[in-house]
C-alpha cells in the first residue's frame, strides 16, 4: 500500500504566471472585439488545476511516484539518495536521486516524507544540507 502526500500549493509564480494570462487574453479579446479568445483561458486554468491535483505516492519498497492531475505520472525507481536542503527556495529543498536521474519533489509535509523515506528505503542515503 502506498502513502500518499500533497504536494506543496501552487507555488506564487505559477498563480501570477496564470493569473497574468487571463488578464492578458481578457484584455485582448475586449479591445479587438474578438471573444473566442477567451478559449484560451482554458491553457492556464488546465494547467493550475493539474498542479492542485499532484500528489506523491511512496510504495512499500522506497520507489516514488509523482501523479500529476491529467498529465502522466512520473515513476523514479531505486531512489540512491535523498539531499534536504533546508536553505533552498521552499520548491527546491528535497532532491531524489535515482536509477535514471534527478528529481526535485515538493510534498507539503516535508519532515513527514523524509522520515517515511528513511523508513522504506533503508538503503537509500540521506544527506541534509
Amino acid at each position: 500500500m502506498a502513502k500518499v502526500f500533497k504536494v506543496r500549493q501552487m507555488s506564487l509564480r505559477l498563480l501570477a504566471l496564470t493569473l497574468l494570462f487571463i488578464a492578458l487574453f481578457a484584455w485582448f479579446g475586449i479591445k479587438q472585439d474578438e471573444y473566442t479568445v477567451f478559449i484560451a483561458v482554458i491553457v492556464p486554468v488546465a494547467l493550475w488545476t493539474d498542479q492542485l491535483m499532484s500528489k506523491i505516492l511512496v510504495q512499500e519498497n522506497g520507489d516514488v511516484w509523482v501523479k500529476r492531475g491529467f498529465t502522466g505520472m512520473v515513476r523514479l525507481y531505486g531512489i540512491s539518495k535523498l539531499v534536504y536542503r533546508k536553505k533552498a527556495r521552499a520548491g527546491q529543498q528535497i532532491k531524489l536521486y535515482h536509477t535514471k536521474g534527478v528529481m526535485v519533489v515538493d510534498p507539503a509535509d516535508k519532515k513527514a516524507f523524509v522520515a517515511y523515506m528513511k523508513e522504506h528505503a533503508p538503503l537509500m542515503e540521506y544527506e541534509e544540507k
